[in-house]
Parts: structure tokens; C-alpha cells; sequence
């Protein structure tokens, strides 16, 4: 039998479809599925980016209503007119940077073209509604429960990459091939992205010395990698001076690293 763990962010999309849907029950909306989906595509691991997702949505949701209102104005259900929508609303989140509201922007245009029968005015309205209130739960079930921080996994990553970085130096004198290149620059690639998110976050607080401390150590990790890289280009015997130039430089920025 197969354990598989089920992951934080599982659990809180779990959680917030299931308010999403009861509020809009409590509220009687009409369309209880459209604040559903949208807390669903609006929940991501880090607070930051649930926010600008959602933030997204609700633009794409108010292009895809204002277009989908005017398509409908012309000819309500023309297949055309659907794809001209559309196309008018990618062309336009584009230019935006709000790609991630096409999605249900679309929605909303075919919605409104070739589902509803109601007023479109307000058809429009209820739509830009529930993406707003799936958005906010969404935000706020990610904030409330147990939000993204990885402070210490980025502690782990560049310990675990300055460890095999102590292996290297130790070997470096005798064989060129003393570490696993591929397997140290994807740990340092995890370990630069682990710290991106961790300062992009919003709410938390911040060990300001320390993350600036932490992303020395990373750019000085990536330095000796880069100069290792040069280093296997060189011929030792044709280039000693330039041989030697490089390898004193990643000693160099060794000792800066154990600092």
C-alpha cells in the first residue's frame, strides 16, 4: 500500500472551499460553484501569491464581464463574438501582467454570451461578486492557517550545500572532479528560490541579518561554482598563471564563506 502524505496547502484548499461554498449558501447567491473555483485556482503555497492571484482574477473577471457585456450587447451566443472576446481579453492581460486572470476571465465571457438568461448587467455584477469573496477566502485561510515560512529549510539547503562545498575544497588540489556539479547547482538553484519566497512574504517577520548574511553565502557559493566552471575550460599546463588565477579565487571565496 502506497502512504501518500497530504500536504499543508491540500488541507487549507480544503478548508477554504468548504467556507467558500457555506458563505455563499449563507449569502444565497445564485452561482455557489464560481466562489468555489475561485477560492480553488486562487490558493498557492505563499500568502504573496494567493494575494496576487486572486488580485488577477478579480481584474480578469472584471475584463471578461465588461467585455463579455459588450459582446452580448452586439449578439448574445454569436460564436464569433465568443472568440473575439476572448481573444480581446488574453490580447489585453497580457499587456496587463495579470495573465494568470485569463482563465476565468474567459469563463466569464462565455458565461455571459452563451449561458445566462438573465439581465446581463447583473449577470455581469454577481460574477465580479463571487470571484471577489472565492479571492478573499482564499487570502484569508492562507494567512490564517499556519502561512508559508521556510526560514529554516533555507538554513538546511545552504548548510547542506556548504558541506559538500567543504568536500570539494578538500579534494579540489588533487582531482578537478571531486563533486557532483548537476546535484550541488540544483541545491543551490532550490536554496535561491526558497529565499526569494521567504522575502517576498508578506506578514511575517523577518531576520533581516540573517537572510542578508544567508544570501552572501549564496552568492558566494554560486561564485566558486561559476569559477569552478572556468577552471575545467583551462589547460593547467598551456594557462598555468590563469589556472592558478582561478583556483586562488574560489580558495578566496572559500575562506569568505567559513567566515
Amino acid at each position: 500500500m502506497i502512504h501518500q502524505h497530504i500536504g499543508l496547502r491540500t488541507i487549507k484548499t480544503g478548508i477554504a472551499v468548504t467556507l467558500a461554498v457555506f458563505i455563499a449558501y449563507l449569502l444565497k447567491l445564485k452561482y455557489p460553484f464560481f466562489v468555489g473555483i475561485t477560492t480553488i485556482i486562487s490558493m498557492d503555497k505563499t500568502v504573496v501569491n494567493t494575494f496576487k492571484l486572486g488580485r488577477n482574477r478579480i481584474y480578469g473577471t472584471i475584463l471578461g464581464a465588461i467585455i463579455g457585456t459588450i459582446m452580448a450587447l452586439i449578439e448574445p451566443g454569436n460564436p464569433l463574438l465568443c472568440g473575439l472576446g476572448v481573444i480581446l481579453l488574453i490580447t489585453t492581460c497580457n499587456k496587463l501582467g495579470i495573465q494568470s486572470g485569463i482563465s476565468v476571465g474567459g469563463i466569464v465571457i462565455l458565461a455571459i454570451m452563451v449561458h445566462t438568461k438573465e439581465n446581463i448587467y447583473l449577470y455581469a455584477i454577481n460574477r465580479t461578486l463571487d470571484t471577489f469573496i472565492g479571492a478573499s477566502i482564499a487570502f484569508i485561510v492562507n494567512i490564517s492557517i499556519f502561512p508559508y515560512y521556510n526560514f529554516h529549510r533555507i538554513q538546511q539547503k545552504v548548510e547542506s550545500v556548504k558541506q559538500a562545498m567543504d568536500s570539494f575544497i578538500d579534494h579540489l588540489e588533487e582531482n578537478n572532479q571531486a563533486i557532483n556539479l548537476p546535484n550541488l547547482q540544483k541545491d543551490l538553484l532550490e536554496a535561491k528560490e526558497f529565499l526569494h519566497l521567504y522575502k517576498n512574504e508578506i506578514l511575517l517577520s523577518r531576520k533581516k541579518e540573517t537572510t542578508i548574511q544567508l544570501e552572501e553565502d549564496l552568492n558566494r557559493l554560486q561564485d566558486i561554482l561559476t569559477q569552478y566552471h572556468i577552471l575545467q575550460t583551462i589547460h593547467k599546463e598551456k594557462h598555468p598563471s590563469v589556472f592558478a588565477y582561478h583556483k586562488e579565487t574560489i580558495y578566496q571565496q572559500y575562506l569568505q564563506l567559513k567566515k
